[in-house]
């Protein structure tokens, strides 16, 4: 019987999932002409380039200051003048009270992404014409009095830089070496060899800008921004690194922006919305059929109860329902698989009680007391399948993911569920049918 009903189920849903002449997945990949989603839905190889993260030097206009507290307040007043004229931005700061009229600002390690999503589209405005922001690692510079200012790992400084000078970038740079610091005989330094034409110009810049500051920028990202000190012709030097670790990994930095090598797509694959909703109106189709079909079984075979155990399904179906609208579940082919294996659950509950009460008749039983004894022994085995059941629902939600978690959800609820009105809630129909004046004799 548990057989018959499972064939039944299986054969109708996946009889729309699997039939490929009528598959929407098939119809709009492999049929590109007659496909209504042409320019959606796509298969091929391609071999696009998407633009590389970017290696740049950029002039310090506002920065957090090294070696003092000169010049934090102008700095800080400048990143909140430009922060407090767009609401995103401001919802995705961190603000410090310092004193009444001094907030510090800074962005928390969760919130960096969103932060150079939000600029990003905000690079035409009239604010970023000649400037761009710039993200500075924070450290532990201002734990001193009176500031006494501690962040976390990951978390970051906000600076502005000029987008305009010094206009050099990564693959200018033909060669970058760290070196230990002779004349300090302490620390390292990054040792820079440029191009031709990017040499002449740098010299023409660190000649007019002396005392100034020159951050290097990996997406945006300042790996240092130190302090120009003299022209520079030929070869230059990055100073005040205290580890070889760090010098390495900015020198590989360098060393690799001059190869400008972006990533390729070998193939790309698109599906439009149209494709998700004709396979989950597939998949209800399927759970209506296979409801319909089980419901007319139930009533040929077990006629009045088969009837009982119809209102039962019924009654499950809607609790399912309510149940996942109150979590907030999305309804996927998973899901509706979930739906119609449940469904399975409590037909089989009932077939089992239905059988148990058949041998207590056979028996010579009279109907009220068989009824009673065929839930009484059906329930333990019941109760068995059915913790077993919950217990590998719960196995798929913790260990799976996405699909896997609504099969999962759905699975769960459909159990309890099925409890719930395969045992109390056809009882009940049995007792107020049989204790009332109808007539005695038990249908099934």
């Amino acid at each position: 019987m548990n057989k018959i009903l499972g064939i039944v189920l299986v054969l109708f849903f996946f009889s729309c999932k699997d039939n490929k002449e009528d598959s929407p997945l098939d119809e709009n990949i492999y049929n590109k002409e007659d496909s209504p989603l042409d320019e959606n839905i796509l298969c091929h190889n391609i071999s696009q380039k998407i633009p590389p993260k970017i290696l740049e030097f950029n002039q310090v206009k506002f920065a957090p200051p090294q070696g003092s507290l000169e010049g934090l307040l102008e700095w800080q007043q400048e990143i909140q003048y430009i922060v407090k004229q767009f609401p995103d931005l401001r919802a995705l700061v961190s603000k410090i009270v310092i004193t009444e009229d001094f907030d510090f600002i800074y962005i928390e390690k969760d919130n960096l992404n969103a932060f150079k999503e939000a600029i990003m589209y905000k690079k035409n405005h009239p604010t970023f014409a000649n400037e761009k922001i710039g993200y500075f690692k924070a450290d532990n510079r201002f734990n001193i009095e009176p500031l006494n200012l501690n962040f976390n790992e990951g978390d970051f400084w906000i600076g502005i830089l000029d987008s305009q000078k010094p206009g050099l970038k990564g693959d200018n740079i033909s060669n970058a070496q760290v070196q230990s610091n002779e004349r300090l005989n302490t620390g390292y330094v990054i040792s820079l060899e440029f191009d031709d034409e990017a040499s002449t110009k740098w010299e023409n810049y660190t000649g007019s800008n002396i005392g100034k500051q020159v951050a290097i920028t990996l997406d945006n990202e300042v790996l240092t921004y130190p302090t120009i000190q003299s022209r520079i012709s030929g070869a230059s030097q990055i100073t005040g690194f205290d580890s070889y670790e760090k010098a390495e990994n900015i020198a590989i930095a360098l060393n690799n922006g001059k190869f400008n090598l972006p990533l390729q797509i070998d193939s790309e694959y698109k599906s439009g919305p149209e494709l998700g909703e004709k396979m989950i109106n597939l998949g209800a189709l399927a759970f209506i059929i296979g409801i319909i079909c089980v419901i007319i079984f139930m009533i040929i075979y077990y006629k009045m109860s088969g009837l009982i155990a119809a209102s039962a399904v019924i009654i499950n179906i809607l609790l399912m329902s309510a149940i996942l609208s109150l979590l907030g579940a999305t309804l996927t082919l998973p899901g509706i698989a979930g739906f119609i294996l449940t469904v399975g659950i409590a037909v089989d509950a009932n077939v089992i009680i239905f059988e148990r009460i058949k041998e207590e008749i056979r028996k010579g039983t009279p109907p009220l007391s068989a009824i009673d004894a065929g839930y009484d022994r059906a329930f333990i085995t019941i109760l068995d399948a059915n913790i077993t059941t919950i217990l590998t629902a719960f196995i798929l939600y913790f260990f799976g993911t996405g699909p896997i978690k609504g099969f999962a959800i759905t699975l769960s609820a459909g159990i309890l569920c099925s409890m719930f009105t395969a045992i109390y809630i056809t009882r009940t129909i049995y007792g107020t049918l049989y204790y009332s004046k109808f007539p005695k004799k038990l249908s099934i």
